[in-house]
């Protein structure tokens, strides 16, 4: 759970900071300035939206995890969050229930 928090919520938004305010420094655009605001708005942006989105599911993950581990160490029983339909037993099956 320690290399979680530390990896997930602490290393990686800063990857996210220097892709979004670090990498485009690097990048030459001189080349063709004219494919410069099709390349960015398109190709940079996307992956820097992707990779924002990966920082906040993993904060909520994050959040997960640290309830579990909270109930877990006052002594109650930490269930699993996540949906499983495999356990639950079918539901009653509608076409069914329309002829009776």
């Amino acid at each position: 759970a320690i290399t979680f928090f530390s990896t997930r919520n602490g290393m990686y938004p800063y990857i996210v900071w220097s892709a979004a305010l670090e990498a485009p420094r690097y990048i030459d655009h001189s080349k063709n300035p004219n494919a410069y605001l099709k390349t960015y708005l398109i190709d940079e942006l996307l992956a820097i939206g992707l990779l924002a989105i990966l920082m906040v599911l993993q904060f909520f993950w994050a959040m997960l995890l640290a309830k579990a581990v909270r109930k877990a160490l006052q002594g109650g029983h930490a269930e699993d969050n996540r949906s499983d339909d495999e356990d639950e037993e079918p539901a009653e099956d509608p076409v069914a229930r329309k002829k009776k």
